[in-house]
């Protein structure tokens, strides 16, 4: 088992310097969107997350929990998708996306002058591309808006095990909502109408972190991450699901802390 960190050096290091951070970010956005091969699981093995289970194993656990939608143990990485979750006979359901679901998250794009489709996944059909509100999808984003800051040091940090305090603060999250969901399949994030495409914001020079980041971490990156972290390692999924999560939840809590000057969010 590998040690705990001491969190105070690389959590500084990481919010001091935005393009370390943003490399981190994207390496978790990535992680979420694209199947593991065997240099990922080498690095995850060098970062404490001991995988036994074969490369193999490790992409059909991929697809089950984020990609297929059929798939008894799928956890919806969609935002608009997960929040309006139900559950039934002990298994969380998800519905299917709504039409102009994307379109909050979209319009933060628009005004960066950010592409979501340039994002590289793992899509099973040709041409096909991760929702727009995917958590993946988002992460590039919070990274691309990240890289407008001071230069910094590019190289992601390794995939590295929570501290102490992380865990306890996860598990008081737990507590708090430990089967929170809406109560009925309807209920959650409304469609916004419509497509506002202004000219993008030039997003260096209006200071650090970009006014368009903050508000999209406010409006998007809320409490469902914390869940959906939650869900996608329940029910075993061994250390490679639990690398996903932890990377995620990390990357997310130093983008609101950065942003909001908190990790926590207190809604959404």
């Amino acid at each position: 088992m590998a040690e705990t960190r001491d969190p105070s050096a690389a959590e500084d290091r990481r919010l001091a310097d935005p393009a370390g951070l943003a490399a981190d970010t994207r390496r978790a956005g990535r992680l979420l969107l694209v199947e593991p091969d065997s240099a990922l699981r080498d690095t995850l093995a060098a970062g404490g997350y001991l995988e036994p289970r074969g490369l193999e194993a490790l992409r059909i656990e991929f697809a089950d929990r984020l990609c297929h939608p059929e798939s008894a143990r799928y956890v919806a990485p969609e935002e608009h998708v997960f929040r309006r979750r139900w559950q039934a006979r002990g298994r969380w359901h998800f519905p299917a996306p709504l039409p102009g679901g994307t379109a909050g998250v979209e319009r933060f794009y628009a005004r960066a002058g950010f592409d979501p489709r340039a994002v590289v996944s793992c899509a099973e059909r040709p041409g096909a591309a991760p929702a727009a509100d995917h958590l993946g999808v988002m992460l590039h984003f919070a990274a691309a808006c990240l890289e407008s800051g001071a230069p910094g040091n590019d190289t992601p940090m390794p995939p590295r095990r929570p501290s102490e305090v992380a865990r306890m603060r996860r598990s008081a999250i737990r507590e708090r909502w430990p089967e929170r969901a809406p109560e009925s399949p309807d209920s959650g994030l409304r469609p916004a109408s419509g497509l506002h495409r202004p000219g993008a914001e030039d997003v260096r020079g209006t200071g650090f972190p970009p006014p368009v980041l903050a508000e999209f971490t406010r409006a998007h990156l809320g409490i469902w991450v914390e869940e959906f972290c939650l869900l996608l390692t329940r029910d075993g999924g061994g250390e490679y699901l639990q690398a996903l999560a932890d990377a995620a939840f990390e990357a997310v809590e130093d983008i609101r802390h950065l942003c909001t000057g908190s990790a926590r969010a207190d809604a959404g």
